[in-house]
């Protein structure tokens, strides 16, 4: 299916006259599949150090992260020191789901001291109508 798909899109970018984005280079190839292969690791790091034992998944969060900036900053070198921060605040921006009320507050408190089982059990009734 890939084969045919590639020679598919050969035909057509030759009979339409679509030219080459940029020539083949040995070293570019070389450096891509570094980065690519290296960054389809991160799951492998993920799934195998909590297979292992190696960590529960909220380390394999921290593990993951540290694997990726280690990757961004010395081996792929698309991630700089002062860029470090904006990329940060942006990935805080899109991941954050609101801006932190008394509800959220609340539950944050109660989710670090109280078993999830109970904490819903008590807090469900109680909160719903608010949440509402």
């Amino acid at each position: 299916m890939a084969v045919s798909l590639m020679s598919m899109i050969a035909i057509m970018a030759r009979t339409h006259g679509f030219g080459r984005d940029q020539n083949f280079y040995g070293p570019v190839l070389f450096s891509t599949f570094k980065c690519a292969f290296l960054s389809l690791l991160t799951s492998v790091i993920i799934v195998g150090g909590i297979l292992l034992s190696g960590f529960i998944p909220t380390e394999a969060a921290v593990a993951a992260r540290a694997w990726a900036l280690f990757l961004g900053i010395l081996v792929c070198r698309t991630l700089t020191i002062p860029g470090f921060p904006p990329v940060s605040f942006d990935t805080i921006g899109t991941t954050a789901v609101g801006d932190p009320d008394c509800d959220d507050l609340i539950l944050l408190a109660v989710g670090c001291i109280m078993e999830p089982v109970a904490a819903i059990t008590i807090l469900v009734p109680v909160m719903l109508p608010t949440l509402i």
